[in-house]
């Protein structure tokens, strides 16, 4: 993780530059429980549905920019200004979840249990990958006349 900023003016104050850079990877998740209650014949509640979730993430996020001006003459001046912008998430999402549970004569309970996973492939580590890259590139000129 990091940032970097360079600027500098050359060629006698006729060329300005600004260039920057920073990168960020980021480790996080959440995690929470989710319960849906009934009834038995005698009022008692109990747990219908129970699911337990976990959510695992890591973002990498990196950004670069450039900025150039080029004073033509007093008054006038061009500019270039560029960025370029890369978010990746990679997610796991595990969950758990207890289903139809009933209450049983003996007062046991009986459900279904189900387990999922949603993951990706090899070439991205196992994990759901979402890309996003973004770029933009501007060229602009202030004159001043007279």
């Amino acid at each position: 993780n990091g940032s970097f900023t360079y600027g500098n003016r050359f060629a006698k104050d006729k060329v300005g530059v600004v260039v920057s850079a920073s990168s960020k990877d980021h480790v996080f998740g959440s995690d929470n429980a989710e319960f849906e209650w009934n009834f038995d014949d005698a009022a008692n509640p109990y747990i219908f549905n129970y699911e337990v979730r976990q959510y695992n993430v890591r973002r990498l996020r990196q950004n670069l920019s450039a900025n150039l001006d080029f004073r033509l003459a007093p008054g006038h001046t061009i500019f270039v200004q560029s960025m370029y912008s890369n978010r990746k998430d990679w997610e796991n999402r595990f969950r758990m979840r207890f289903k139809d549970v009933e209450r049983q004569e003996d007062g046991t309970y009986v459900g279904e249990l189900r387990m999922q996973t949603k993951g990706g492939s090899n070439d991205v580590d196992n994990a759901r990958l979402e890309d996003q890259t973004m770029y933009n590139l501007a060229l602009r000129g202030e004159h001043l006349f007279g």
